[in-house]
């Protein structure tokens, strides 16, 4: 089965790519080395500027030595893609440990210093930052080094948008270039004018995390955690620098950071529409924007019933709005929330928020393909329908009856793209679920179903199953899930396949 797949792959043109990636990473460490000055944790100088010039180093010699961009195909693109998402994160986890290490040896280590020193919890901080999920190993960020908090909020900045989206906005792209950000983004929304539209979309992006600062500082949040939760909220990561996340805060920020989630969940190609195109329209006329917003306004609706017999029903919205989103922000203990306010969010968890966003999930165009499909398919059995289908096709009496004969059209790619992925995407959520079953017997059904979702969606909400302390095994699951999630599993499959198949021909 696997020959089926074979396909040319360009390895060296692949490490050329994976070069490209690298120098994102290399450059958020020497631009961190200004607050490790600005607070004066001097300790952190020597791990961030090693490891930023070590991995610019590497980059450097990949991409001049590999690049080859006249080569990729998808395929390759694919391939690299997933292993650029895997190994800028490894090189976060690498700033993670050594600075722990550090502050383990100086002896002034607080609890949460201690448990990124475990260098598997320092990985799963930085997949968790890269992939803009916000699941996190520690119960009490607050008492963590500036750079370190400025850290996890950059990862979740940039993986937000996309480490692909910061690359093509930096070069020019061919179209072979263009092939890196299909395979990570699946859509063909920005091929006439690639590199105006990144730059476009990284300004707009940019002036949102802006915004997003002074709304909050406005309102009365402390300039340094107005920074850290302004950058996390529009790339809906879920890292937050206070240890009870948004619960202490008061109801102004609470919209705030609600707006400011709508907006990452919104698509930026509409934003673009909007802002630089000046299609103020479109706004209306975007359909997977319209049903995003019913879909906000009738589930905070339903969480509220759900919950009619409890107070503060904001908080209620808070929590679905961030699961819609895929954020993370929580304002209320989630463990002690009834089974069927906990399923309902995994619901929107799974459904997520727009294409092209910085959400994760299925995202709300598939689910419109979903229903589409689903509706071809009943009308399939109406005799007018069958009537015409069988007019424009002559089907051989052997046949069997058919459904709806679709024209290959690019409508039909995406009710097939659609279908794949919500099917490869369920198996995937099974697997891991079942998995952790295994791994956590102690731990109940719907709180894992709950943490494995949000880790696949790249949400961060959890009831409590996501601890330090859990089973190593567990922690390598979580961390799979959420960089299947990020990739929307394809990439990830290709270099797979790739890797079985170069073994079984050996």
């Amino acid at each position: 089965m696997i020959s089926n797949f074979k396909q040319r792959i360009h390895l060296k043109a692949i490490f050329g790519n994976i070069g490209l990636f690298l120098f994102i990473p290399a450059v958020m460490a020497l631009i961190s080395v200004f607050v490790c000055l600005i607070y004066k944790e001097h300790y952190a100088i020597l791990p961030l500027s090693i490891i930023g010039i070590l991995n610019f180093f590497i980059a450097f010699v990949l991409y001049k030595c590999c690049y080859q961009p006249q080569k990729i195909h998808l395929w390759d693109a694919m391939i690299s893609v997933a292993l650029g998402w895997f190994f800028c994160p490894l090189f976060g986890a690498a700033i993670y440990f050594w600075i722990a290490k550090v502050l383990v040896n100086l002896d002034i280590a607080t609890p949460s210093i201690q448990i990124l020193a475990n260098p598997i919890n320092a990985v799963f901080e930085s997949f968790s930052g890269f992939t803009s999920s916000g699941l996190t190993m520690l119960n009490k960020v607050s008492d963590l080094p500036h750079v370190i908090q400025w850290f996890r909020s950059f990862q979740q900045w940039v993986g937000g948008v996309g480490l692909i989206i910061f690359v093509l906005s930096l070069i020019e792209p061919k179209s072979e270039e263009y092939q890196l950000y299909f395979a990570e983004t699946k859509s063909k929304g920005f091929n006439k004018s690639l590199v105006k539209t990144t730059r476009s979309i990284i300004v707009i992006y940019l002036i949102f995390t802006l915004l997003g600062i002074l709304l909050f500082w406005l309102a009365k949040m402390p300039l340094w955690a107005s920074i850290n939760h302004a950058m996390s909220a529009i790339a809906t990561g879920g890292f937050t620098i206070t240890d009870t996340s948004f619960m202490g805060y008061s109801f102004l920020i609470k919209i705030i950071a609600i707006f400011l989630l709508v907006l990452g969940s919104m698509s930026f190609s509409l934003h673009y529409k909007i802002f630089c195109q000046r299609n103020f329209l479109e706004f209306f006329k975007n359909i997977q924007n319209r049903f995003f917003y019913i879909f906000l306004a009738f589930g905070s609706i339903v969480i509220i019933l759900i919950n009619y017999k409890q107070t503060h029903f904001v908080n209620y919205i808070f929590e679905y709005i961030s699961s819609l989103t895929t954020c993370g922000f929580s304002a209320q203990n989630i463990s002690k929330f009834t089974s069927a306010t906990k399923f309902f969010m995994i619901i929107a968890m799974i459904i997520g928020g727009c294409s092209g966003s910085t959400v994760g999930g299925l995202k709300i165009r598939r689910v419109i393909f979903l229903f589409q499909s689903l509706a071809l398919r009943i009308s399939s059995f109406t005799i007018f329908k069958e009537k015409k289908i069988l007019k424009k096709r002559k089907i051989p009496k052997k046949e069997e009856p058919s459904g709806v004969s679709l024209p290959e059209s690019q409508k039909t790619e995406r009710l097939y793209e659609a279908s794949v992925l919500f099917f490869i995407w369920i198996i995937t959520l099974f697997i891991g679920l079942f998995i952790l079953l295994l791994l956590e017997p102690n731990k109940t059904f719907v709180d894992l179903f709950f943490d494995v979702t949000s880790a696949l969606s790249n949400v961060g909400l959890s009831t409590g199953v996501v601890i330090h302390s859990i089973n190593i095994l567990s922690k390598i699951v979580f961390i799979l899930l959420m960089w299947f999630g990020r990739l929307e599993i394809i990439p990830i499959l290709v270099l797979g396949l790739s890797l079985s198949y170069s073994f079984s021909k050996k």
